[in-house]
């Protein structure tokens, strides 16, 4: 094992048995899921840090996150496919997972997607986002990784998610919720802090976790 993979399994180890808000959160939210869709899944899924359903299916449109995706071995199945394509039939998961993902399209697309995921989901979906519009442009040659639109709590409370933050007061975190001041480790644990006070007043928090029973 190299020093790059062997930072990596560590890291992996780490958010594992030390899990941030966000994936606490999605513990919660997929006991008992036994098929879930993972939407826009990249190359390092935070789902890789819940416990595995029996049909865990991942979906991206970049062919070089899948494959990263798939050398970790996060997925079960997976698919290259344009997400404003999104193609499984209705009913098809219990859940229907998309990890920063609709910040990437237009309000209009974004709300198409999300139609059709809960189309697609049997009993809840679950979005997160930033908290509000967040400039980002192409990251590692991945045109999709552009950001086109912006989300607050009330936008999703009116589409019918209840609406928790994960990842401490926004004014802390900066480009790709990284901490906006150094050193990072120390500012990195007083965001997460923050989440005490933001997970109940998500429009402080730097993102949303939003959640929607579809009850099918």
């Amino acid at each position: 094992m190299n020093l790059a993979s062997g930072w990596d399994a560590f890291r992996r180890l780490r958010k594992l048995y030390l899990p941030s808000a966000t994936t606490r959160a999605l513990r919660r939210e997929l006991v008992g899921m036994d098929s879930v869709l993972d939407v826009g899944c990249g190359a390092d899924s935070p789902l890789q840090y819940v416990l595995t359903p029996e049909k865990l299916v991942g979906v991206d449109a970049f062919q070089g996150s899948i494959d990263a995706s798939r050398a970790r071995g996060i997925h079960r199945e997976y698919h290259v496919m344009e997400l404003d394509r999104l193609a499984f039939p209705e009913l098809s998961f219990d859940a229907v997972v998309a990890m920063d993902v609709i910040e990437h399209f237009t309000r209009e697309d974004a709300l198409r997607l999300l139609a059709r995921m809960e189309a697609m989901a049997r009993r809840k979906v679950i979005v997160l986002t930033p908290n509000g519009f967040m400039p980002q442009g192409e990251i590692g040659r991945n045109p999709w990784q552009v950001h086109r639109s912006g989300w607050t709590a009330g936008d999703l409370q009116t589409l019918g998610y209840r609406v928790s933050g994960t990842l401490g007061w926004k004014a802390l975190r900066g480009e790709l919720h990284r901490p906006r001041f150094r050193p990072i480790f120390i500012w990195e644990r007083v965001a997460n802090a923050t989440v005490v006070f933001t997970a109940n007043r998500p429009e402080y928090d730097a993102a949303l976790l939003a959640v929607k029973e579809t009850g099918k």
